[in-house]
């Protein structure tokens, strides 16, 4: 009986046809990752992708390098919790780029849902979840294989809620001509229902809205997590809460009310405040926004993008700042 040491390598074999795979790995790893964030330690369960790029003359990879490399990196972290999320998945493409020798670009995903204490007013600590996705991107220079590239974009989803602003305006008209018509029953003129007008806040349909920002995260540069929930959050016409009392939830329907938004105010709001957030960032750093309103008086949702740069950003915001 042969050792397994003597057996040949079948993976090192010529490849049947010869064409260069793009993608080929492990995906939907469930593990436990931990991770220091302000303070405070958390576990989460995402679940992880590990990819490499195969040659065309390679019939296939070494798929338990990919595990051997989740395995690793998580296995360190659980004595020393990651101060950074996406510093888990930078060193899994380092590692996968040493592993392989043969490949020239990795590629390492992780998807999950992370819940950290914020601060609520009145309240205190509370727990609040986003979605978070991470994809890492390494390569091997061209010019020296053995330096490593590394490419990161973080993206972060929260979920807030919108107010129409057309909803509000008619009735504010329906408002407006029924005051109108009863002015003599009332005692009033045009100037005490204007005044009585912008004082009430008026009906409209509200929403959940989800924003995302999908930021690329260039070398010697943090993005903080806490920063991008409060820019998404601050584009939208209110703050959603897991718990609220009865006086909180008429002081958030007033606010959200007085403070109605389309998707296209929200995500150029989101735009804007990220720009002044990191306007230090490079000019070729990617920056996507996208906002989902889930309609309520609709059976579609209304949805918006932007797909930028700083630099386009800082063009377009060069009045603004």
């Amino acid at each position: 009986m042969y050792k397994i040491s003597e057996l040949p390598d079948i993976q090192n074999q010529l490849s049947l046809i010869p064409i260069k795979i793009d993608k080929v790995g492990i995906n939907n790893v469930r593990t436990r990752v931990k991770i220091r964030y302000d303070h405070k330690d958390y576990e989460f369960t995402p679940l992880i992708s590990a990819v490499v790029e195969l040659p065309n003359n390679l019939r296939g990879t070494h798929m338990s390098r990919n595990s051997e490399t989740i395995e690793e990196v998580i296995d360190e972290i659980s004595h020393k919790p990651a101060r950074r999320i996406e510093d888990i998945t930078k060193n899994m493409a380092f590692r996968l780029l040493e592993k392989h020798e043969y490949t020239s670009k990795v590629e390492v995903l992780l998807d999950g849902i992370l819940v950290i204490d914020v601060f609520q007013e009145g309240k205190g600590k509370v727990q609040k979840s986003l979605e978070i996705h991470i994809k890492t991107e390494g390569f091997k220079d061209v010019e020296n294989e053995n330096n490593k590239i590394i490419r990161q974009y973080l993206t972060v989803s929260i979920i807030g809620m919108s107010a129409c602003p057309c909803g509000q305006e008619l009735s504010r008209d329906y408002a407006r001509s029924i005051l109108e018509s009863r002015k003599n029953e009332f005692h009033i003129d045009d100037k005490i229902i204007n005044d009585i007008l912008n004082l009430v806040p008026m009906a409209t349909h509200s929403q959940r809205c989800i924003g995302t920002i999908t930021i690329e995260i260039p070398s010697n540069f943090d993005i903080e997590l806490l920063d991008l929930i409060k820019i998404i959050e601050q584009s939208m016409s209110g703050i959603t809460y897991n718990i609220l009392k009865r006086t909180d939830e008429g002081k958030l329907i007033r606010y959200s009310h007085l403070n109605t938004r389309f998707v296209e105010d929200c995500i150029r709001i989101m735009a804007l405040n990220l720009f002044k957030k990191y306007i230090n960032l490079p000019d070729n750093t990617t920056v996507n926004f996208k906002v989902e309103s889930q309609e309520s008086i609709h059976p579609h949702n209304a949805i918006a993008e932007i797909h930028s740069t700083i630099g386009n950003l800082r063009y377009a915001f060069k009045n603004k700042v």
